[in-house]
């Protein structure tokens, strides 16, 4: 047996990955002194607790191919960055690897990597510094650009995009009331004034002012604005008796003969309401099915609107609504602050730990994030709930519930509505999504928008404007996103001063072009 040979197919082996990397290359030793040998294949950061703790957990990912080298996941805004102790790696021998620590003055800052290793690098300018690596030969050299990456705003924050306003779509002159529902890939706005005229807006995106189309409708004798609600194919309201159904978008009304004094909202097709007979309330649908008397504490006014969720844990889905006004037998009104659910046959109240107790309330479906210790963004399917009229007449704070109404905590201050941006009783959200190509146009959309002045916001709120794309998150080429934003519709004071206004928001996060 050629005791040599293992040695020399090594040395093969070695060759042949060294011309993979570049064959435009000749090679005549076994050190790799070509571009392929200024690789790093690990960079991370010691713990620092004076800059923040478990700092040593941050994830770096490295773009050889950019020669880049970053925290996928942001530190918090305010992380105040300093000297810290790093760890390089590099598979291949190097003669020399060199930061070079940008600063104010004319002449940067170095420190020779390899031979002081446990020297401290400073990243307080702009958390980026630049590390430059030499072949083993000398004959070639890259720089690194390294970059520890902190939110320039407070990612998880519901900031009211380009703090902006406009009055709610209508051809009435002065509106009293409104209610909005999703039908067919469009929103419909449906006002009225005090006089009982009408007018019903529609749009396929409301963040345009100028798609919406408004006509004048005859409504219903008697019909209650808010309890318009919708399935995929006909609008449905009641007249404080009956439920009446649209299939034209609202221009004509046909009476279903359907007893139903409110309207829940669609379960499928099936719509879901609430009767009287003496003093008894009744949980009704249409097209009708068996009464069932309404469970004590349910909520029987000032509905929410209705969120409707499926899982992969679940067989069906699951039908929520949120606070309201309780009313028992003998007529006593108790205020609920907690979630209710239907299931496709029965309903129970799904809350455990609930919010203050308030009727009205914007309820809606959305995002929001938790950051580990290691600093993992984790994004959750959430519950909003805010506004309406608490015990002492007042709107509820933000609230949110990351397991579907069992739980609800009360947001962060990021999180809280700016002051001066009215929601109040029967304030309603829309969740729509818009279509963001990188860094989407300031005054894209601004038209028929007016900029909220002359009022003391909420700190975060000055921050950033539209479309706002965190430069320090690296990425694929990603040219388009779909970004959800809040849309905040009419309601009423606790005065009974009618809000004839629409807001748009969105959680900054989820205006960052995607990560890789």
């Amino acid at each position: 047996m050629n005791r040599f040979l293992p040695i020399s197919i090594f040395v093969a082996v070695l060759l042949g990955a060294m011309a993979s990397c570049n064959s435009d290359y000749e090679y005549t030793t076994v050190w790799d002194s070509t571009p392929c040998s200024l690789e790093v294949s690990a960079f991370s950061l010691k713990a620092n607790d004076s800059i923040i703790e478990n700092l040593d957990s941050l994830y770096f990912a490295v773009d050889l191919n950019s020669a880049y080298i970053y925290s996928p996941d942001s530190l918090p805004m305010g992380t105040k960055l300093g000297k810290v102790v790093v760890s390089v790696t590099f598979p291949n021998s190097v003669s020399e690897a060199k930061f070079i620590i940008p600063s104010a003055e004319e002449v940067p800052d170095t420190v020779d990597y390899l031979n002081n290793t446990t020297d401290s690098i400073d990243f307080s300018y702009n958390g980026m510094v630049y590390l430059r690596v030499v072949s083993y030969d000398a004959q070639y050299e890259m720089d690194y650009t390294v970059r520890i990456n902190v939110h320039k705003v407070p990612a998880d924050s519901l900031y009211w995009n380009e703090l902006a306003y406009r009055s709610l779509p209508t051809t009435l002159s002065s509106v009293t009331a409104q209610r909005s529902a999703i039908i067919d890939d469009k929103v419909v706005c449906l006002t009225t004034d005090a006089q009982g005229n009408a007018s019903i807006a529609t749009t396929t995106n409301p963040y345009i002012s100028s798609l919406w189309e408004a006509t004048d409708v005859t409504l219903p004798a008697g019909a209650d604005v808010n309890t318009l609600r919708a399935n995929s194919t006909a609008l449905y309201l009641s007249d404080g008796a009956t439920l009446w159904e649209s299939t034209d978008l609202g221009q004509t009304w046909t009476d279903t003969q359907t007893p139903m004094i409110r309207v829940i909202g669609a379960y499928d097709e099936t719509i879901l309401g609430i009767d009287k007979v003496g003093d008894t309330y009744y949980h009704v649908t249409y097209p009708a099915t068996v009464p069932t008397a309404v469970p004590d504490g349910c909520p029987v006014d000032g509905l929410s609107s209705p969120v409707v969720y499926t899982s992969k844990w679940s067989t069906k889905p699951m039908l929520m609504i949120m606070g309201g006004t309780a009313i028992d037998a003998d007529g006593n009104e108790t205020l609920v602050g907690s979630t209710w659910g239907y299931d496709g046959s029965s309903w129970a109240c799904i809350t455990t730990n609930g919010i203050p107790a308030a009727t009205g309330m914007v309820f809606f479906d959305y995002y929001s994030f938790t950051t580990s210790t290691q600093w993992v963004t984790t994004e959750y399917p959430s519950l909003f709930a805010f506004g309406g009229l608490t015990e002492d007449g007042t709107p509820s704070k933000v609230y949110i519930s990351r397991d579907r109404g069992l739980h609800w905590t009360v947001g962060d201050e990021y999180l809280q509505l700016p002051e001066g941006l009215n929601t109040g009783y029967l304030t309603q959200a829309i969740t729509w999504d818009r279509h963001m190509t990188g860094r989407s146009a300031e005054l894209d959309g601004m038209e028929g928008w007016t900029p909220f002045p002359g009022v003391k916001l909420a700190p975060w709120v000055h921050i950033v404007p539209a479309g706002y794309d965190a430069e320090s998150r690296i990425t694929k080429p990603i040219t388009s996103w779909e970004c959800p934003y809040i849309y905040l519709m009419g309601g009423n004071s606790s005065e009974g001063v009618f809000y004839d206004t629409l807001w748009r928001g969105v959680i900054n996060r989820l205006m960052f072009r995607p990560l890789y």
